[in-house]
């Protein structure tokens, strides 16, 4: 056993530490026995002599031997990530370049066509996300036009544009004839109307409105936030965030008419070097609603004018910063990306220079080059640098200023934090074998960096899948990293290198990960140490607003009401739980705040311990219709318990004796038609039963109203959990499951379902925990892959801090937006 690459040992100024690469833990050890682990480290032996420690820590230090090696898994992402170089055009010729200057090919619009095609037929189809990054070693706004067909592509491509199967019932002429008359007469001379030709041209006339108009300035988006935003940030959007926009609206106005969109989502991602920014590329990234956006520049004049001139060696950098204040005038917020040299190592004098620009956040790296290699001289005054940056981190942290924290977050070293606190280990250094980069020839290769190194995978008209590029070239396939303890959180070093030299690792950059994750062990203690590991971990982490979510809240007013009614409702006969109540008082008092007016309705009453919380809600005119065979022997327990806790008699109930099979909604009660807004089903417990209450309840829900399905995820009624999924499956437009929790399922319309899926994933954890119940909001998957949150009582010892759970690849990840954020 080695030893040395299992174990590192570390002090700050007030304690010792040992961490572990076999538990991924990290200890606070005892002077004397950091002492003897040195020693024996030293000596490189595997001999340890636990009479050589002191008597209290033998059997913790036995125990620490002992361990096994924890396996961490690899992951692949589900979601495609496809890297186009259109050209190799760029107008600046840095000195550490590596791109190919005589080759002058380039991508045509109908070849970005025919790519997006192979990314979504061929090689990831199933993907729930589509991310295509533009330009790697050339400057896209010198292709701005095939930047602007892109944005086309991809908006018809994401779902948002209409299909005839979407048209439920109203037509495409309809629909056409009932826009604004303003829009009607600009596509007047395009419209056809002769027999058989008639809905295909409405269609397309539908389809250039939506990418091509801006119909919230006709009718106002009434719940979508995220649409709002977008309109808030620019009312002219481009068009695929117009098409999106337009088509959520139009799902609002004609709700029920037309289908909700099915949708994947497209994002087109790109930076710049800043020199050509123009009010036209600027109405561009705002109209593709990007708040901020990314420039490379490596520093102050002196720097920048060693690195980054243009092609005929004039000084590049007043463009630079004339773009920069243009995005700002813009109130689009600027990251940088700055590349380090053994010539600019002043980390210090470069982050000073960004935060008086006013920088939102900044990362910087190594240089890649082979003809600007980093000695270890240089390399360790670096880190040497690097310290004193962290030493000014430290000090804002002691004063509760955390500017540096955000202002640093895209650097590597906050990664390695991140990673190291959210246990989200890794076995390699980056998405090799899990993206794709095309050159401006068509070629395919797993990595922007190593185009013409390696073999090319191919051609975008191949048949190629995402499984035939997988190459896991892991850190435990590697002879130098598989024992070293910093392994799962480095990955290993760049595979360009290994391409470009044959060996297996760079040792320089091996140096300077490794380094860098012993700052990230010294500091995330010195941390501990200060009190201060949560706070900066969840602005780390993207959670600032959070700490000990149950220690943070403590201030909240406790909902004392519902915890003295719950002493009450606790005398009830029935098995609607304390938390069951929670939920559904969290979830009618947001309908009360927002004003969603309807009646009630609950099949399975027994002697009304739910219908009772729910009829508390009740408005003066809105009335709760309950369905139960055994109400008429139970009715007069029910009144009087209803008049005790919520001072409300029977006028307010609707009594319906009897099966729901058996109730006809049609002549009955015709007020409850799609005007229910909340709905309870905990009748008769067999599938097909549960199948044919979901049919009735959807006939009779509001456009805004919830749907709850008791016993659902029960492991003794599985059959409910069954019928539920397989309502879902049948009718996927009429129905969304936004939560899941305490045995019971939550479903709404499609076009309520980001209110409600926000509501739960901001608000509900305090909504809970303001009535006793501390709880841990669960989406473990992207909403591509599943729409449903999930609940779970938080367990301090062994959750996160901010009582969140997201995908077991990032469990610090939770997607906030229905639709796409």
């Amino acid at each position: 056993m080695d030893y040395n690459n299992r174990f590192y040992l570390f002090d700050t100024e007030k304690n010792n530490y040992l961490y572990d690469n076999f538990t991924k833990e990290i200890y606070n050890i005892e002077k004397e026995v950091s002492e003897k682990f040195k020693e024996i480290l030293e000596k490189n032996t595997d001999n340890f002599n636990l009479s050589d420690f002191p008597e209290n820590s033998r059997q913790d230090i036995q125990n620490l031997i002992n361990a096994k090696e924890k396996t961490v898994p690899t992951f692949r992402q589900k979601k495609c990530f496809i890297t186009i170089n259109v050209s190799n055009k760029c107008n600046l010729n840095c000195i550490y370049c590596y791109r190919k200057h005589e080759n002058k090919s380039h991508l045509t619009k109908e070849n970005l066509l025919e790519i997006v095609e192979f990314a979504t037929t061929k090689y990831m189809p199933e993907a729930p996300e589509y991310i295509f990054s533009f330009g790697f070693t050339s400057e896209p706004l010198l292709d701005f036009q095939l930047l602007k067909d892109f944005d086309e592509i991809i908006a018809d491509h994401e779902g948002f544009l209409f299909k005839h199967e979407d048209f439920i019932k109203i037509s495409e002429k309809q629909l056409f004839e009932k826009l604004p008359i303003e829009i009607q007469e600009k596509y007047k001379s395009e419209r056809c109307d002769k027999p058989g030709e008639i809905e295909d041209s409405y269609l397309k006339i539908l389809n250039q409105i939506l990418k091509n108009e801006s119909l919230w300035n006709y009718w106002q988006i009434q719940k979508d936030e995220y649409v709002k935003s977008m309109i808030a940030f620019s009312n002219k959007l481009f068009k695929q965030k117009s098409a999106m926009a337009n088509r959520i609206l139009l799902n609002e106005q004609f709700e029920g008419l037309i289908k909700e969109p099915k949708v994947k989502y497209y994002t087109l991602f790109f930076y710049s070097n800043g020199t050509l920014l123009n009010q036209e590329h600027i109405d561009f990234i705002k109209g593709m609603y990007k708040t901020d956006f990314w420039i490379s520049i490596d520093g102050p004049e002196y720097i920048n004018n060693y690195s980054r001139n243009y092609a005929n060696g004039k000084s590049s950098f007043n463009d630079v910063i004339k773009g920069i204040e243009l995005l700002q005038k813009n109130n689009i917020k600027v990251n940088i990306n700055s590349v380090i040299t053994p010539k600019n190592i002043n980390l210090l004098e470069i982050v000073d220079f960004f935060k008086s620009l006013k920088i939102n956040s900044m990362n910087f790296q190594l240089v890649r080059s082979e003809n600007l290699k980093f000695s270890k001289e240089i390399l360790y005054e670096y880190l040497a640098n690097f310290d004193k940056l962290l030493e000014r981190v430290i000090d804002g942290i002691k004063n509760k200023d955390y500017f540096y924290i955000n202002f640093l977050k895209p650097h590597y070293f906050f990664d390695a934090l991140q990673n190291y606190y959210t246990k989200g280990f890794t076995t390699k250094r980056c998405d090799w074998g899990e993206k794709l980069s095309v050159n401006a020839e068509g070629e395919l290769y797993h990595c922007e960096s190593t185009v013409d190194l390696e073999q090319k995978i191919g051609t975008f008209r191949d048949n190629i899948t995402y499984a035939d590029i997988e190459d896991n070239k892991t850190v435990d396939q590697k002879e130098k990293c598989k024992n070293c303890f910093a392994k799962n959180l480095c990955g290993g070093t760049c595979y360009y290198y290994t391409l470009l030299t044959g060996n297996e690792i760079n040792e320089i950059e091996c140096i300077y990960r490794k380094e860098i994750i012993k700052k990230v062990f010294k500091f995330y203690a010195t941390l501990m140490e200060m009190h201060e590991l949560k706070s900066v971990m969840n602005i780390v982490t993207g959670k600032q607003e959070v700490n000990n979510f149950i220690n943070e809240n403590k201030k909240l007013p406790v909902n004392k009401k519902f915890i003295l009614e719950q002493q009450k409702f606790d005398k009830l006969d029935g098995w609607f739980s304390g938390l069951s109540r929670a939920i559904f008082d969290s979830i009618l008092s947001l309908q009360e705040k927002n004003s969603i007016l309807g009646n009630c309705f609950e099949i399975g009453t027994w002697k009304g311990k739910s219908a009772i919380e729910i009829a508390k809600f009740l408005r003066e005119n809105e009335r709760l219709l309950l369905i139960d065979p055994l109400l008429e022997n139970n009715k007069e327990e029910i009144f009087a318990n209803l008049k005790d806790i919520t001072g409300k008699d029977e006028s307010f109930l609707q009594i319906y004796s009897g099966y729901s099979e058996e109730f006809d909604y049609y002549s009955e009660e015709k007020n409850y038609m799609k005007k229910t807004r909340f709905i309870h089903i905990d009748g008769c417990h067999v599938g097909e039963s549960v199948y044919n209450d979901l049919v009735l309840a959807e006939k009779l829900l509001s456009k805004d109203g919830v749907i709850v399905v008791d016993d659902f995820f029960n492991i003794e009624y599985p059959q409910i959990t069954e019928a539920t999924y397989k309502y879902l499956s049948n009718n996927e437009f009429t129905l969304r499951l936004f939560l899941a929790g305490s045995n019971k399922a939550y479903l709404c319309r499609p076009n309520s379902y980001a209110f409600y899926y926000d509501f739960c994933i901001s608000m509900l954890q305090k909504e809970l925990l303001v009535r006793s119940y501390a709880m841990k909001i669960m989406k473990t998957s992207p909403i591509g892959d599943s729409l449903t949150i999930s609940l779970k009582p938080f367990d301090a010892k062994a959750d996160l801090p901010n009582g969140f759970q997201g995908f077991d690849w990032a469990q610090d990840k939770i997607e906030y937006i229905g639709y796409k954020k």
